[in-house]
């Protein structure tokens, strides 16, 4: 298993920038009114650009890191509960290492199955 060493603080500090991009990608793309903010949106399209925010960070891990156990579920549910504290939203608090886990799988997935056709090219 490979424990990724990262603090609360750090993984929030990446988390948030990564939703100011998101957010600012979709209100470009006109998916947000220009006069919203970030932190006047209600706690599902929070979720939403959070999550979105979470896949891209873990899209720019190495691969190896996905292709073996880790602790990255835990390190986004960490991160996006203390969101909680950052948008004054409750709700935060109550996200579960489980939906984490599935955000994580997802691109786990794309990596497994990469990496077994890619094996099976070069035998």
């Amino acid at each position: 298993m490979i424990e990724l060493k990262i603090t609360n603080s750090a993984a929030l500090l990446l988390l948030t920038e990564r939703m100011k991009i998101e957010f600012n990608k979709r209100k470009s793309a006109n998916n947000t009114e220009d006069w919203r903010e970030l932190n006047n949106l209600d706690f599902e399209e929070i979720l939403e650009i959070a999550e979105a925010a979470a896949i891209d960070l873990i899209c720019m891990l190495p691969a190896d890191i996905l292709l073996e156990r880790n602790n990255l579920d835990e390190i986004i549910a960490r991160a996006i509960r203390s969101l909680s504290g950052i948008y004054n939203k409750e709700e935060f608090n109550i996200y579960t290492i489980e939906k984490s886990r599935k955000l994580v799988g997802q691109i786990e997935a794309i990596f497994d199955k990469y990496n077994e056709e890619s094996t099976f090219n070069y035998n």
